[in-house]
């Protein structure tokens, strides 16, 4: 697998971030492909416009793993502007 993917995704498959649901989110939202089965469930808590809490649940493979903990921790802690402007790029340099 280490020949496959990057250290990152090596680092987030292996030590994910924020695994869970959270009890009383603020939000919930889901996402998944069809054409490959993953489906990632993210809730949030957010206050004053900040996301002060972030997990997610995901049922796919080690790419979409790492990509929801990695997603996870970057928009932890985040204003809701900043945390929409995340892009690809953001979440792959991460």
């Amino acid at each position: 697998m280490a020949d496959r993917y990057r250290p990152q995704v090596i680092e987030h498959l292996v030590r994910p971030r924020n695994v869970g649901e959270l009890a009383d989110p603020s939000g919930a939202g889901e996402s998944g492909d069809a054409a490959c089965g993953d489906v990632a469930r993210f809730t949030v808590s957010i206050e004053a416009n900040v996301l002060t809490d972030v997990r997610y649940k995901v049922y796919g493979c080690a790419a979409c793993i790492a990509a929801g903990s990695a997603l996870a921790e970057l928009v932890e802690d985040e204003h809701l502007l900043a945390a929409a402007r995340v892009s690809r790029a953001d979440l792959e340099n991460s």
